[in-house]
């Protein structure tokens, strides 16, 4: 099996050698290219199919990896739900969905929808972003000391984390999370906008996994020929 930063410099020289022979061909045209480099990076660095073990891509998630957890005991190492190119891309989706609708917006819609009333919503918030922060303070010194140093990417979870944190001050001053204030109809006309870009988005990520399992395949093959 390659290690990851075979995947990291494969998927890297591949991204940038596509992307010189599109603009050679002068097939840059548009922002959609943008869109697919940017789904390829990120899955590349952020959610590509090593996040089912303790690897670069999970560490990279910093103050968040632990939302990888229950997805690691329940996929093993390579399998075709973590390693197979769209299944896995459309799990790890589907995982973050989940994760988004947990922290963002599940008081919102269990205060709305379920419970009927809005008086609980403001301290539910500010008590999950008060265990949040707790959780990440405490598990920080977990972290090991070969990721610690490293300053070759961005903290992708802290990032994720400072728009929770965003996200609960904007329900405490306005009484909804981002975006909730739409009607019905014009969420799903912003869906629909968003629609065609993240499909370009999502593209790119299933060919960052695409190339990342066929490397795994080949350094398998090249270990059994050897033996």
């Amino acid at each position: 099996m390659s290690s990851g930063k075979t995947h990291d410099r494969v998927n890297s020289i591949f991204i940038t050698l596509l992307v010189l022979v599109l603009f050679f061909y002068n097939l840059i045209n548009d922002v959609s290219i943008l869109y697919f480099v940017l789904g390829f990076m990120v899955g590349t660095f952020y959610l590509g199919p090593d996040l089912d073990l303790r690897s670069n891509l999970y560490y990279r998630w910093g103050a968040l990896r632990f939302i990888w957890h229950p997805y690691q005991n329940m996929l093993s190492h390579r399998s075709v739900w973590s390693h197979f190119p769209l299944i896995s891309d459309i799990i790890r989706y589907i995982w973050i969905g989940m994760m988004y609708s947990v922290f963002f917006l599940s008081p919102y819609i269990i205060s709305k929808y379920i419970l009927e009333t809005m008086q609980y919503m403001n301290a539910t918030y500010l008590l999950l972003t008060i265990g949040v922060l707790l959780y990440v303070t405490a598990t920080k010194k977990k972290l090991p000391k070969k990721y610690r140093k490293k300053r070759l990417h961005i903290d992708f979870g802290s990032v994720v984390l400072l728009l929770f944190i965003l996200n609960s001050v904007y329900v405490l001053m306005n009484g909804h999370p981002f975006f909730m204030e739409l009607k019905d109809h014009e969420l799903v006309q912003e869906l629909e906008r968003l629609w065609d870009p993240f499909s370009i988005f999502f593209l790119g990520n299933v060919l960052a996994t695409t190339l990342h399992s066929l490397l795994d395949m080949l350094s398998s093959g090249v270990k059994k020929l050897k033996k």
